[in-house]
Order: structure tokens, then C-alpha cells, then sequence
């Protein structure tokens, strides 16, 4: 399972870096990108939507017509979190205890 898991990261990283990044065609291969040359963007959903909408959508003014053609938000950080819960691009510890607390609180509230 280890050894999967390794095989997967090392075939994602070098798929990422072999590709410029208007070349990418998914969302989760863009998204991978970002989160792999831009830092921020992994303990910010705000920052990689920004980045995202700017640079692969070329939205650089939100109106009506342009949240129309965007990728949706959701789809975004979808993305970001299946990358980061396989162990891809981890974010920091303090953002990794807050989202812990977060899901448990939900997870909780669920259950009751």
C-alpha cells in the first residue's frame, strides 16, 4: 500500500512538472500544479480559487457573465482535498489541526 501511494506521488510530480500549466486539462491536475508551486495556496481555499479563476480561467473581474464560465468553486477544492488526503501536498500543521477540529465538530453534531 506504501509503496502505491509513493508510486503515485512520484508519476503525479513528474506528470506536473513535464506539463506548462496552461497545457493541463483537469481540474486536478491544475490544481495539482498550483499546490505544488504555489505554497499558499495549500492552507488557502481563497488564494487557490483566486489563482485558479486568474490563471487557468482567465476571470480577472468577477460579474455575472464571468461566474457563469468559471470552474466552480466547489470543484476547485474538491480537488485540493482529495490531492492533500492521499498525502500530496500537505498543508501546515496548524491548518491540518484546525480542519481536524472542524471535521470532528461536524462529525459530532451529525451523530447526535
Amino acid at each position: 500500500m506504501k509503496r502505491d501511494k509513493q508510486q503515485k506521488m512520484l508519476f503525479y510530480t513528474e506528470k506536473v512538472y513535464r506539463h506548462k500549466y496552461m497545457e493541463m486539462k483537469g481540474v486536478e491536475e491544475r490544481v495539482g500544479w498550483l499546490l505544488a508551486h504555489e505554497h499558499a495556496t495549500r492552507n488557502s481555499d481563497k488564494h487557490l480559487l483566486f489563482l485558479y479563476w486568474n490563471f487557468y480561467d482567465q476571470a480577472k473581474k468577477l460579474d455575472a457573465t464571468t461566474m457563469q464560465r468559471i470552474t466552480a468553486a466547489e470543484s476547485i477544492t474538491r480537488a485540493r482535498r482529495k490531492l492533500q488526503s492521499i498525502g500530496l501536498f500537505p498543508s501546515s500543521q496548524i491548518i491540518k489541526v484546525g480542519r481536524t477540529k472542524s471535521e470532528l465538530a461536524v462529525r459530532d453534531y451529525a451523530t447526535s
